[in-house]
């Protein structure tokens, strides 16, 4: 769990820092390393880039890491909120992540039954912050 906040920790800077940036909302962190940030080609991309650097240079068959997904400081919350659902979480679990991070009351979260089923089947987490 200690990896894990501090992931969180280090994402919430990395989207912080692209407030003034034309990119996504997301960040893929794994121990304390940025793997790659969301660009406007939106979440799906980002989470493919992910899975080639994790499957080049990363332990197989151990669950680690995060998909953070959460808005920028200057985000315009009526008609951009960062957004996942089942096929964002089933990618998660394809490139072996651990969890994904929302922010509470500022996030669309889609299928969220089958979201929480889908995680507790692979044992990961969903954690709204």
């Amino acid at each position: 769990k200690k990896i894990n906040k501090k992931d969180i920790r280090i994402g919430r800077s990395v989207i912080n820092d692209l407030t003034n940036e034309d990119t996504g909302q997301g960040v893929v962190i794994i121990n304390g390393k940025v793997i790659v940030i969301e660009e406007s080609k939106g979440t799906d991309s980002m989470l493919l880039r992910a899975h080639r650097i994790i499957k080049e240079n990363l332990v197989k068959n151990k669950r680690e890491g995060i998909l953070l997904k959460i808005p920028k400081l200057n985000q315009d919350m009526r008609t951009d909120l960062p957004t996942i659902g089942i096929k964002t979480l089933k990618n998660c679990v394809k490139i072996g992540l651990k969890g994904v991070v929302v922010q509470s009351g500022r996030s669309i979260f889609l299928d969220k039954s089958k979201c929480i089923n889908l995680a507790n089947k692979k044992k990961m987490f969903i954690c709204a912050i």
